[in-house]
């Protein structure tokens, strides 16, 4: 019997360990995603930008018009 417990406590000790370093993991994909979201919204942004400079651009429209703007 003391020979399970003494087993049963290390099998409890590693998968404490083991929830710690999942718990860290959990939380850097948290943040990486928060990051992700960030950038991709960005990119969004950009791209709507680049889009419209370019559209004034076929327009004929004058160069400082299309910094301005942007």
């Amino acid at each position: 019997m003391e020979q399970r417990a003494l087993e049963a406590e290390s099998q409890l000790l590693k998968s404490q360990d083991d929830l710690e370093r999942f718990q860290q993991f959990e939380k850097e994909v948290k943040e990486k995603n928060l990051l992700i979201g960030k950038l991709r919204h960005e990119a969004v942004t950009l791209n709507d930008h680049l889009t419209k400079a370019l559209r004034m651009l076929k327009k004929g429209s004058a160069s400082e018009n299309v910094d301005k703007y942007v």
